[in-house]
């Protein structure tokens, strides 16, 4: 590992990895706490190297003074469990596996979390080394290794926490501002450096910067026409990259879109991520039968990735929307059961076989869909949070509230916050909803939209500044909107169109929807 300044989070790491590792070597870039004595402490070796701002070379330098057999690489600010490294132990006994992809589980801004499978286990080779100054990566290497060896990838399944990226720790840290300088100072040395565009447009999506979005995703489909597909070809990040590239540019024209993605999957014709987001955007077009092809294709790629969950559960996802479109809802069933396999605890699962068991039961019964799912699967909290939104879609506070215990409360769940907020204006308690939404903004922007139907509703002015996009905006005030029309007091929704007149401009849909 390499550190700097990292004792804050030492004490809970090293406590995390007790017992998982025989070798610990740490590379220390400059630390001026005492991060240096903890790891020492602890059993670590310790070797001093210059920060050049190139966290490969750093990298590079820990890998060199590495004797074991085997590599595990993690930093400061990401946390294994119990579990997990009890899995690391099993599949570094398989002699047929030389590398392992960890799910990293970081929780994003406004309360989402994403999982990325990254590679941070592997055998230890001469000929493995880390490329790239910033989110360096090893893929490559560790690739050939694999395709020389005659040994497969295997995909852990446990977590690791990684909390670096949590919204206040970033900033405390300024990561964004470093590693965007860092990705245009390599941009500016070398405009045809793919891998720093590539992190670049990550970047920006992460953070949800929809300008600098369109400007990289732009700039790239510039490279693109200037260079070719040479440019791209066998660069392990080409059909993840051409896919946000796509989505970026053309996500509101699904035909153009899928015409772009038609264009470039040459260049990366196994990418699981090419094949699924054209499949969505001819979805979208009503091409079904294109869409089918893609998701099918999209799920023949499980043996060739290393995001097992954009391989297995978003096809999966996009095959039971289409059999859902077409009436077939036994197909789609079993299609999002399928998918419930590859992760029962995936949120757009849930909710399509929840959705999908209401549908076919002549009389629907969350208890009954709650039987069901746990005679297959472990029945998690994500589960009872999704019946509990479920229930308050129709009305149901009562049974709303009963799940969301299940879950096991609301206290500091964002969720489950939220939806008890929205169980407060079905029961017409607007002024408990305004001060439950306020008091979750700070953690997600979307309940600004429900302070602002509050303020509607008594028309009260408001003076809210939310961080969100357009497209966040609309879906969240169309969901306090459908939240308000099931409120059990007509007469709110009355004083609501009173006043809705003055966000007809920014939302000019609610007038139609008010009137459905």
């Amino acid at each position: 590992m390499i550190v700097r300044d990292e004792a804050e989070l030492l004490p809970r790491f090293i406590e995390a990895v007790d017992g998982l590792w025989d070798e610990w070597i740490v590379v220390d870039t400059g630390s001026l706490d005492e991060t240096k004595a903890l790891v020492e402490a602890a059993g670590a070796r310790v070797f001093d190297h210059p920060w050049t701002g190139d966290f490969a070379a750093a990298r590079n330098a820990a890998l060199a003074h590495a004797q074991s057999d085997w590599i595990l690489v993690l930093d400061a600010d990401e946390f294994v469990s119990e579990a997990g490294a009890a899995e690391i132990r099993r599949v570094i006994r398989d002699q047929e596996v030389g590398a392992a992809t960890l799910p990293m589980r970081n929780p994003l801004p406004y309360g989402n979390v994403r999982v990325t499978p990254l590679l941070r286990l592997f055998r230890n080779a001469p000929n493995i080394w880390f490329e790239y100054p910033i989110h360096e990566d090893v893929t490559d290497s560790v690739l050939t290794m694999l395709r020389q060896s005659g040994r497969r990838m295997a995909a852990l399944r446990e977590e690791v926490e990684h909390v670096g990226y949590i919204h206040d720790r970033a900033v405390a840290k300024d990561k964004r501002a470093r590693d965007q300088a860092i990705l245009e100072r390599c941009l500016g040395d070398d405009a045809g450096d793919a891998y720093s565009w590539f992190k670049l447009l990550s970047l920006a999506r992460f953070w949800n910067d929809r300008p600098l979005e369109l400007e990289t995703a732009n700039a790239i489909e510039a490279e693109l026409r200037e260079r070719g597909a040479e440019w791209l070809e066998g660069k392990h990040f080409a059909g993840e990259l051409l896919a946000m590239v796509g989505l970026v540019l053309h996500q509101q024209r699904p035909r153009i879109a899928a015409a772009f993605f038609d264009e470039w999957m040459p260049v990366a014709p196994h990418s699981c991520e090419l094949h699924l987001r054209r499949g969505e955007m001819r979805e979208q077009a009503g091409d079904v039968e294109g869409a089918i092809g893609d998701f099918e294709r999209c799920l023949a790629t499980d043996a060739r990735t290393q995001n097992q969950q954009m391989a297995t559960v978003r096809p999966r996802l996009g095959l039971a929307r289409v059999a859902m479109a077409r009436g077939r809802l036994d197909e789609a069933f079993a299609f999002t059961e399928a998918a419930l396999a590859d992760n029962p605890v995936d949120p757009e699962a849930l909710l399509s076989a929840a959705f999908l068991w209401q549908a076919r039961a002549a009389v629907p019964s969350w208890d009954g869909f709650l039987a069901w799912f746990t005679e297959r699967f472990e029945p998690s909290k994500m589960l009872y949070l999704t019946i509990a939104e479920r229930c308050v879609d129709a009305g149901q506070t009562r049974a709303a509230r009963r799940y969301i215990d299940a879950a096991g409360g609301a206290a500091d769940d964002l969720r489950a916050q939220t939806i008890e907020a929205r169980c407060l204006l079905i029961d017409g308690r607007v002024a408990a909803c305004r001060v439950a939404c306020e008091a979750l903004v700070g953690r997600d922007a979307r309940a600004g939209l429900g302070v602002l139907v509050c303020d509607l509703i008594e028309g009260r002015a408001s003076s809210l500044r939310l961080d969100l996009d357009v497209q966040s905006a609309h879906a969240a005030m169309r969901l306090w909107v459908d939240t308000l029309r099931a409120c059990s007091k007509p007469q709110l929704v009355d004083d609501f169109r009173a006043y809705a007149g003055a966000v007809k401009q920014v939302f000019p849909w609610l007038p139609a929807a008010l009137a459905a």
